[in-house]
């Protein structure tokens, strides 16, 4: 009796665990956020104006349209005298998939896909985003390390907005709405001088 009570109790054992590695594999499976083709949660044919602090010069984000890569839709986000992004959006990050360099018309494709943004997330959140940098000999890739640093409320022309802040592993400061990105704040040189410039986004359109 001893011996059928200790192998009922094993065979209860064993199948607790094999029903246990069973649902995490579905889990593990199942994608947990779906992607949507809206991007920052607005749709194709919104602008992104943003003005700095230290020229009259803007800068303007457009939603051009969707395209498919590997059989994913993405998003083309076309850049004033820049490449165009590739973003996919699931949940409250924005995931980037690499550029289109617009003088050759070449997509240069990430290895895999990598987040750019987030938004409405914890503090202490860490991830490694991917970074093409275009120079004469063509574009290299870079990984920077990326932290949500606090959160603030941030007002610009464009209105005002709760954000997550977001600092790079070289002091580049994101301020991150659910509706884009609100400010950048970095160090540039002008006119043989190394100055901190903050970028505010002034119209969403």
């Amino acid at each position: 009796n001893n011996i059928s009570v200790k192998m009922l109790r094993i065979i209860a054992l064993v199948a607790a665990i094999l029903v246990i590695a069973m649902t995490m594999s579905c889990e593990e499976d199942e994608p947990s956020v779906v992607a949507t083709t809206d991007i920052f949660n607005l749709p194709i044919g919104t602008k992104w104006v943003y003005a700095n602090d230290v020229d009259t010069d803007t800068v303007v984000y457009e939603y051009l349209d969707t395209m498919m890569l590997n059989n994913e839709v993405v998003a083309q986000i076309a850049v004033t005298d820049a490449s165009t992004k590739l973003y996919v959006q699931r949940g409250n990050q924005i995931y980037s998939y690499g550029e289109i360099d617009t003088d050759l018309g070449v997509i240069i494709e990430f290895p895999q896909p990598t987040i750019e943004f987030v938004f409405d997330t914890d503090i202490g959140f860490r991830w490694i985003r991917s970074v093409l940098v275009f120079g004469f000999r063509g574009s290299s890739l870079f990984r920077v390390e990326m932290e949500v640093v606090e959160k603030e409320i941030v007002t610009t022309p464009a209105g005002t907005f709760e954000c997550d802040v977001i600092e790079d592993e070289f002091g580049v400061l994101f301020y991150v709405a659910p509706e884009g990105v609100v400010r950048r704040v970095f160090m540039d040189r002008v006119d043989d001088e190394i100055v901190t410039v903050t970028e505010s986004l002034v119209e969403i359109r």
